[in-house]
């Protein structure tokens, strides 16, 4: 920058400092540029302003320059927008000068709006948004908050930071969910500057970052011990009674990627055609398994009420929708092992379902863990298992394509429909 020349006898009108910001194609304004050095102008001076940089940044298409100037003859002492010309506030990005000769008075009312509005560092990531005009996203250990309804910019005053690595962020409602390899914390709060955050006392670590969901009912996400759910009313473990510890690290929990679609969680194991469908409603769990087909990812379309799977036949990958077919898949249900501290002899059941002549349900019992019999089911009505047959635990497993809506056994057809 450099004043014009004037009589050295002038006198100093004003000492000021001046920044700049970029403008992209799309309205966005960046952080200020570094101040310049104070200069002392002269009455009748202008200062020619040069050597504008452009941003290296991918993706980034700067149309604009706005310039600002310290006004130190306000009483706020704050950097005004100084107009391009009488037709325009900004310069255009191929311009390489600019020669300011507007005095104090005749500066724009408008304010630099974008003091402290830092871009997101490198390598951040899990960007979210909740819905109330705030994105966050993260690195290491650090929570980044965007200035409201502007998800280029992060101050870095807003920054909240937790003890663990944090691995993903989920919401509920006006609340974030920041999981992490150790406790999960909650960020309440509207205002940016003003935000505070918790600790979850449950501590259940977050081991897969594809895992987690954002439901109506909170945040669900695998952990060591299963599946987690953080919402309005607490947390719980999902799974509890449904899978031991051991049975659930089998599953290889670091390796799911969940979805919630139709009011329940579907999960596939990354990589392989099984998974997990936990239903909210009946609060049970069923495993699913897609013959011929690897899961590498899918995607939610809330619009058109529908889930999509990125899936791998060996030969080509293909995006196929669930529960998409002509024709439904064949399924393999079981129930748990219910124990009886007298032994009985399970000698009736019933099925409500769909079932039908032209499409039955495959019914099978197993006493003490082995298969005790079989049978084809085509309507609903009770009907009679093998009797003088007792035992302690009782299974039960439908195999076919029809809906079930609800299976009952019991020792007699009495007891099945009025209960003993």
């Amino acid at each position: 920058m450099s004043p014009s020349s004037v009589p050295e006898d002038a006198e100093i009108e004003r000492s000021t400092t001046y920044v700049y910001t970029y403008v992209t194609e799309w309205g966005e304004e960046s952080e200020p540029s570094d101040p310049t050095g104070v200069f002392d102008v002269k009455t009748g001076q202008s200062c020619l302003l040069s050597n504008f940089q452009l941003p290296s940044l991918q993706g980034v298409t700067v149309s604009h320059f706005r310039v600002y100037r310290l006004n130190s003859g306000d009483s706020t002492g704050e950097y005004q927008l100084v107009p391009w010309s009488s037709s325009s506030a900004d310069m255009p990005a191929g311009e390489t000068s600019f020669n300011d000769d507007v005095a104090d008075a005749d500066l724009s009312s408008e304010v630099l709006p974008t003091e402290n509005w830092n871009r997101p560092l490198d390598a951040t990531a899990g960007l979210i948004h909740t819905g109330n005009g705030l994105f966050f996203c993260f690195k290491g250990k650090d929570v980044y908050v965007s200035e409201p309804y502007t998800p280029y910019a992060y101050p870095w005053n807003y920054t909240l930071s937790v003890p663990s690595t944090i691995v993903a962020l989920g919401y509920f409602n006006q609340t974030v969910v920041v999981l992490t390899e150790g406790h999960a914390h909650l960020i309440h709060g509207l205002d940016p500057e003003s935000l505070s955050m918790d600790k979850v006392s449950y501590n259940q670590a977050c081991v897969s970052k594809r895992s987690v969901v954002n439901a109506p009912m909170g945040v669900v996400y695998a952990s060591p011990d299963g599946l987690v759910l953080i919402g309005p009313e607490g947390h719980s473990l999902l799974t509890r009674g449904l899978y031991t510890q051991g049975q659930w690290q089998g599953l290889n929990p670091e390796s799911l990627i969940g979805f919630y679609h139709d009011g329940q969680y579907i999960a596939f194991f990354e990589g392989t055609g099984d998974g997990i469908i936990f239903d909210f409603e009946a609060q049970d769990i069923a495993t699913v398994s897609l013959p011929g087909k690897l899961v590498y990812g899918g995607h939610v379309d809330t619009e058109g009420d529908a889930l999509f799977l990125l899936t791998y036949d060996g030969a080509s990958y293909r995006i196929e929708e669930w529960e998409g077919a002509a024709s439904p898949m064949t399924y393999t249900w079981k129930s748990k092992d219910f124990f009886q501290s007298t032994a009985l002899n399970m000698g009736a059941a019933r099925i409500m379902g769909a079932q039908s002549p032209g499409n039955p349900v495959t019914f099978r019992t197993y006493r003490n863990g082995v298969h005790l019999e079989t049978k084809f089911i085509t309507n609903d009505e009770p009907f009679r298992l093998l009797s003088g047959v007792k035992g302690y635990d009782w299974e039960f497993q439908v195999e076919g394509t029809a809906d079930v809506y609800e299976i009952r056994m019991a020792p007699s057809i009495t007891e099945l429909q009025y209960g003993g």
